[in-house]
């Protein structure tokens, strides 16, 4: 039976960690576990939400960003705000007509 490993930072070493977990089998990203919660998709909005405020009170350009927030907003109301945050790939996916 396998264990659950985790990492706080990759940092020099992390990336032949990581690839060995990868050719051993480990399950190494939120997709590997179905986009169960680890990181809920309504904390990323509020996340995102509050990093938006800033941005505007500081009269920075920040398109991309901003469009990120209406984003995960919509993906936490239609989809599920207990769900995993990487799950809006799949979202983006169907959107674009691709298999998720």
């Amino acid at each position: 039976m396998r264990g659950t490993v985790a990492f706080i930072g990759l940092g020099h070493m992390g990336g032949p960690m990581a690839a060995n977990l990868v050719e051993a089998g480990h399950p190494t990203s939120p997709a590997d576990r179905d986009y169960r919660p680890g990181f809920a998709a309504a904390l990323m909005a509020k996340d995102l939400r509050l990093a938006a405020d800033a941005v505007k009170a500081g009269g920075v350009q920040a398109e991309l960003g901003l469009r990120a927030v209406e984003l995960y907003a919509q993906y936490a109301e239609r989809v599920g705000a207990a769900k995993d945050f990487s799950g809006i790939v799949r979202t983006i996916r169907e959107q674009s007509g691709e298999r998720a």
